[in-house]
């Protein structure tokens, strides 16, 4: 990666960061509700979750939307869902074994606990995930660690769950840098809109 990239991305994860820290918390579980109500819409140019499809989400750091609250009701639908947890520093995906099942994690998250039953990317079918921005083409700004695109990076594309960039509408930007190791999001989904990226609907 060039230094005019890893600039460019530091400073935009910056201004994230403080903006998004200042999103309450009344505000990310509502957003957390809308995001997962879109999912489950079926307005979206994939089929929505269903009975025994594996739907990859995420635990907030603390400024992220919140999907928590909406836990019991996917559960009650027949969906499985899977969470990152991190095991000997490698990030994987666990499905907690109840709403109970999460320990504070490496980096201070809440993921599933040693219950949890491990899948691989392949078994994922929708993959919701976090980032700091995204654009128009797909391109998506993490935190700075790589985790995700080395985890969606060790499969062939056509054997990665369908992914989805998820945010608020302010994390939205013209163009995210990038280099040739970042992966690209099938949609994007904020509280207020969707659309799909380089996805053929």
């Amino acid at each position: 990666m060039s230094d005019s990239i890893r600039r460019q991305k530091e400073t935009l994860r910056a201004i994230m960061r403080e903006r998004r820290a200042a999103v309450p918390p009344e505000t990310q579980e509502e957003a957390g509700r809308m995001i997962v109500e879109t999912v489950f819409s079926g307005r979206l140019p994939i089929p929505a979750p269903g009975s025994g499809s594996v739907l990859a989400l995420y635990v907030s750091d603390g400024g992220e939307p919140n999907f928590m609250p909406c836990l019991s009701g996917i559960f009650q639908q027949g969906v499985i869902c899977c969470f990152p947890a991190f095991r000997k520093g490698e990030m994987g995906f666990y499905a907690p074994a109840d709403e109970s099942d999460f320990i504070v994690g490496t980096f201070g998250i809440r993921e599933p606990g040693l219950r949890s039953r491990p899948f691989n990317c392949t078994q994922i079918d929708m993959m919701l995930v976090p980032g700091l921005a995204f654009d128009r083409t797909g391109s998506r700004l993490g935190r700075g660690r790589g985790f995700y695109d080395r985890y969606l990076g060790d499969v062939d594309p056509e054997d990665r769950p369908v992914t989805i960039g998820t945010g608020y509408g302010f994390q939205r930007v013209g163009c995210v840098p990038t280099h040739a190791g970042d992966i690209r999001m099938d949609l994007l989904v904020t509280p207020e809109t969707y659309f799909a990226t380089h996805m053929n609907p």
